[in-house]
C-alpha cells in the first residue's frame, strides 16, 4: 500500500516513522507548505516524492492511502477531497472542528466506499478493553459517575504554534480532550450529552456531560500549562458495586 502524508510536523514524523516499519506499507509522498523543509523531511525519511500542493497527492493514481496529519481546521477539506478521489484515509484526531464538518467527511467516505480511521488510540490499550468488558457484564452494577483530569505539558509548544489558535485547533477540548471523550463514550457504549463547558480557552477547559442511558454525569478537566515533569492524568468510573 502506497501512502501519501499531508503534514510532516512532530506528530507527522512520529506516525510516518511507525508506518515505515510496516513491510506492507510504502511511504510514497509527503506534502507540506514550505518547500525547503518538506524536501528535507522527505530526504531524511527516504520518501521519493514531495510537494507543496496536497491536492496533487489526493488525485495521484499511485496513492492508496492518504494520512491527514495537518492542523484540525484543515482535516475536513483534505479528507473529503481524498475520499472523492478514492483514497483510503488515516486522519489524526479530531476528525473535524464541528459536527457539520465531521458529517460531511463521513458522507464523502460512505459515498466513495473507501475506508477511513480516526487516530483515537486509547481504545486499543488492553487495560481499557478489559475494563469495557467488566462494565458491560453488569457484575459491578450500574454507572454512577465518571471523571477525568488531564494536566498536560505545554513544553515544546511555542507561542505561535497552531495549537494556541482556536480557529485552527478548536481549543483544548476539541484538539486534546477528544481522546478522553472518545474513550469514555466507547467504555460506556454511549455518546454523552453536553451540559456545560467553561474555562480559560485555549489552554484550559472543564466540561460536564451526561450519560443519559446510564443516568450518570461525567466531569472532564483539561489544561495545557504544566512542565513535563508535572504532567498527570487520572480519572475513574464509579460503579454501583465498585
Amino acid at each position: 500500500m502506497r501512502v501519501a502524508a499531508i503534514g510532516y510536523g512532530a506528530f507527522g514524523a512520529f506516525v510516518l516513522s511507525a508506518l515505515k516499519e510496516l513491510p506492507e506499507v510504502t511511504l510514497y509522498a509527503v506534502a507540506g507548505r514550505r518547500a525547503e523543509k518538506v524536501q528535507s523531511f522527505a530526504e531524511q525519511m527516504d520518501i521519493p516524492h514531495w510537494t507543496t500542493d496536497w491536492r496533487t497527492l489526493v488525485s495521484d493514481p499511485q496513492v492508496d492511502i492518504v494520512c491527514v496529519l495537518t492542523p484540525p481546521s484543515t482535516h475536513d477539506e483534505i479528507a473529503i477531497a481524498a475520499a472523492q478521489n478514492g483514497k483510503h484515509l488515516f486522519i489524526e484526531k479530531p476528525l473535524a472542528l464541528t459536527p457539520e464538518e465531521a458529517d460531511a467527511v463521513i458522507a464523502a467516505v460512505q459515498a466513495s466506499g473507501v475506508r477511513a480511521v480516526v487516530n483515537h488510540i486509547m481504545r486499543y490499550h488492553p487495560l481499557y478493553a478489559w475494563l469495557k468488558e467488566r462494565i458491560a457484564s453488569g457484575k459491578l452494577g450500574g454507572v454512577r459517575k465518571v471523571w477525568f483530569v488531564n494536566f498536560a505539558s505545554c513544553e515544546g509548544l511555542a507561542p505561535e504554534h497552531w495549537f494556541w489558535d482556536e480557529r485552527q485547533s478548536g481549543g483544548v477540548l476539541v484538539e486534546h480532550g477528544v481522546h478522553f471523550f472518545h474513550l469514555f463514550a466507547w467504555l460506556l457504549d454511549e455518546v454523552p450529552e453536553p451540559v456545560a463547558t467553561f474555562g480559560h480557552a485555549p489552554f484550559e477547559a472543564w466540561s460536564i456531560v451526561r450519560f443519559a442511558r446510564h443516568d450518570a454525569f461525567g466531569s472532564f478537566y483539561h489544561c495545557f500549562d504544566r512542565a513535563g515533569a508535572l504532567e498527570r492524568n487520572f480519572g475513574g468510573i464509579a460503579l454501583e458495586h465498585g
